[in-house]
Formats: structure tokens, sequence, C-alpha cells
């Protein structure tokens, strides 16, 4: 895509090549509605393959577009970021730590329940935690929209191939531990963060007994919508210089 102007990005469940005509969905066409796009309009899409193209709006009242020539992609490395967030009490704190997290790069967040009412809040907010996914995804043009997951419980969620946990105290930083955990190949990588609240010592304790590896993001106390867009990029620059190391490897 040349230049710095703004143009909105939309997903399709369809593969795409140049010179393809695809329909958006009537939600986006409603959304051109709104922002009254004309026919012409540049726009991006991302495919159902992850590939992302330029397009062009044929008739913003249908959703046609006309595909253009597709970008380098965005995604350069394979690894599955999870984010297990627990849940935050305040709405509005919620939804900036599900999008500063997805406009990181996070490819699915999963809510931890941690406290009596959590899953009660979890399935009200759902549908308002859906759209706060996509219009990330779409701000930040994300190659894939990111999943939203079911609750797990804090008790019970197990950290699969590699389980970060952050931990102001822990005595590894997040800087040194997300290249170790990466540098052997393309794993899952779950992120486990808490509320505003912390996590109680003992099960701070059991996580660690389950697999979760406990690392800090330097001196400072962060909020949890800050820790965990930091935390994301963290691991994506990580598994990005991973992948960059295997293929240069390979290429030898």
């Amino acid at each position: 895509m040349s230049g710095s102007a703004h143009r909105f990005h939309f997903f399709v469940d369809a593969a795409a090549s140049d010179g393809d005509e695809l329909q958006l969905s009537a939600a986006d066409v409603h959304h051109l509605g709104v922002i009254r796009a004309r026919p012409g309009t540049g726009i991006s899409i991302a495919a159902a393959d992850g590939s992302i193209h330029e397009a062009e709006l044929i008739d913003p009242a249908s959703g046609l577009v006309r595909v253009g020539a597709r970008y380098a992609p965005s995604r350069r490395h394979q690894a599955r970021i999870e984010l297990c967030a627990c849940i935050i009490e305040s709405g509005r704190r919620w939804d900036d730590l599900v999008d500063g997290a997805v406009q990181a790069g996070v490819d699915a967040v999963i809510p931890v329940i941690d406290h009596r009412g959590d899953e009660r809040l979890a399935n009200r907010r759902r549908d308002r935690t859906l759209r706060v996914v996509e219009a990330a995804a779409k701000q930040s043009r994300q190659a894939r929209m990111a999943e939203l997951c079911e609750p797990e419980r804090l008790d019970s969620i197990e950290p699969g191939p590699c389980g970060i946990l952050l931990e102001p105290e822990a005595p590894h930083q997040l800087l040194r531990i997300a290249p170790e955990a990466l540098a052997s190949g393309p794993p899952v990588v779950r992120i486990l963060i808490g509320s505003p609240r912390g996590i109680a010592a003992d099960t701070v304790t059991a996580l660690v007994e389950r697999g979760w590896q406990p690392a800090g993001m330097g001196s400072s106390i962060l909020r949890s919508e800050l820790a965990a867009a930091g935390a994301t990029l963290t691991v994506v620059q990580a598994a990005i210089d991973a992948a960059a190391v295997a293929a240069d490897t390979s290429s030898r």
C-alpha cells in the first residue's frame, strides 16, 4: 500500500487474488454507509488465507469490492499467542485491555475466572468484547481476526507448551524468557495476566507448580491494560526474531 493515508480494513471469508470481485459482510456494508464511502474508495482486505490486499470499492451499497495487489505478508512468524486475562470489573478497562492486546498482535483472548461473578460478567460482555476485538483487528490491519475463546478458571488453567505468568516479583524478565521459549520452534505461547487486584500468593505458587513460568516486565508495576499490550508486543517480536533466525539458518 502506498502513502500514509488511512484506509479502512475489512475481513473476507474467502481466498483473494488480484482482480477478484468479493462481497463484504452485511455489518461492513452498514459501516460503509455510516462513513459515506463512495465507489472507487481504496480499502484493504484480509483474506481467509491470511493474505492482505489492496482493494477498491465497486458498489458501497452492496459491499462489492475489487481485489488488487497483495501486500508483503504482515505476519512474520508462526507462533500462536494467547492472552489469558483475568476479568476486570471496569468494562472500560476490560475493553482497553482487549483492544491493546489485539492491536499488538495476540491471536486469541481467553477471559479468566478468578472471583465469584466473573463468569457472569464475561458472558454478559461477550458480544461487546467481540466488537472490540473486530474493531482492534481492523484498526491495526491484522491478517487474521483474533479469537475470543470461552472463559477458563484460574484454579485450573493449563500453561500449554509454553505458559508465561506475568508477575511483578518474578526473578526473571519477559525480555529474557520470551526469546528462550521461542528459540526452539513455533509453539503456542500463553500469557497469563491477573486483574488489577492481583493474583494471591498461594495461587501464584499453584500456577508455578502447574508449569506456568513467572516473568516480570521491569521495575514498574504496570496497569493490566498496558501490561497486556506490552507483553504481547514482546512475545510477538521474539517470535519474529526466532522465525528470522530459523529462515536464515535453513537458507545456508
